[in-house]
């Protein structure tokens, strides 16, 4: 944990570094990739996509400021890169038909704290046009802070280098083990429960919380491959049966469900089946997240 909260702060150190070398005395970001890059906290990344319900503000001379959703504010108290964490207004059509009533009020507010802070221009980014014409018309000159945020990503730091070595290291020691367990007549869900197994084994954590005997929920974050968070991971669930049955926690055959993916807002419902013996199967439903034609 030490080297990842090194590595946030090297990057908030470089962020500002990077701001100063373009004059840009702030940036207010509502993409959730630049937001875990500035702070090393997220929260509901795939909903952030979908407009700005949470966004940062990063003073090259000043604190750092992150406004968090309604009930997540805990998720960024506790944040050494964070200074100050308030409720973020509903300022997209995501909050609901009245949202146009907070852009003004929120447009203040970062005009207020310009002028306590002394900044000129604000470099802002992943706000709908609504937003940036409130802020303008609060006197503030905006610029792109995609752009420093681009140059700032541009130079990795020594342990964002580590911590790429030892993700790499992790997933190809668990590849190694799923290729040592390819059996012929193998289902493609047993073969990646191998591959779950290996990764738990070093470090990768399954969050998991017990309803009822039958009934579990579940969260897959899985950084080291370079996913933030699973909506619904079939072998995980098929690997949690197996652990299940290995340990005598079940009598089969039997059915577990799993519930993943609550917290993203794609939901999903994931029925393992465990036999007495043999493979485990899995059946269910997920959301949809987009259309290829």
């Amino acid at each position: 944990m030490a080297l990842l909260e090194s590595v946030a702060v090297g990057r908030l150190e470089r962020l500002r570094a990077t701001m100063r070398a373009k004059s840009v005395p702030l940036v207010i970001t509502a993409d959730p990739i630049d937001m875990f890059y500035a702070t090393g906290v997220r929260n509901m990344t795939l909903f952030s996509m979908m407009g700005a319900a949470r966004f940062v503000a990063v003073f090259a001379e000043g604190p750092v400021i992150a406004w968090e959703f309604a009930g997540s504010e805990h998720l960024a108290t506790d944040a050494s890169t964070i200074d100050e964490v308030r409720t973020a207004p509903g300022i997209t059509a995501l909050a609901g038909s009245r949202y146009r009533s907070t852009i003004g009020d929120f447009a203040a507010e970062v005009a207020g704290l310009c002028a306590e802070y002394g900044a000129d221009i604000v470099g802002i980014e992943g706000f709908d046009h609504e937003v940036t014409d409130a802020l303008r018309a609060n006197g503030l000159s905006l610029c792109s802070a995609t752009e420093v945020f681009v140059e700032s990503r541009r130079i990795k730091l020594p342990s964002e280098i580590e911590v790429m070595r030892d993700g790499i290291g992790r997933v190809t020691d668990a590849v190694t083990h799923m290729v040592e367990h390819l059996r012929a007549g193998t289902t493609e869900i047993e073969v990646w429960s191998h591959f779950h197994q290996s990764a738990v084994a070093l470090g990768h954590v399954e969050a998991l919380w017990r309803e009822r005997h039958d009934r579990f929920h579940s969260r897959n974050p899985f950084p080291v491959g370079g996913v933030v968070e699973d909506p619904a991971t079939g072998a995980a669930a098929a690997a949690l049966g197996g652990y299940l049955r290995a340990h005598q926690y079940i009598q089969p055959p039997s059915d577990r469900i799993v519930i993943q993916g609550v917290d993203m807002v794609r939901p999903s419902h994931i029925t393992v089946q465990v036999p007495s013996t043999g493979g485990i199967k899995d059946t269910g439903t997920a959301s949809r997240i987009s259309t290829v034609r």
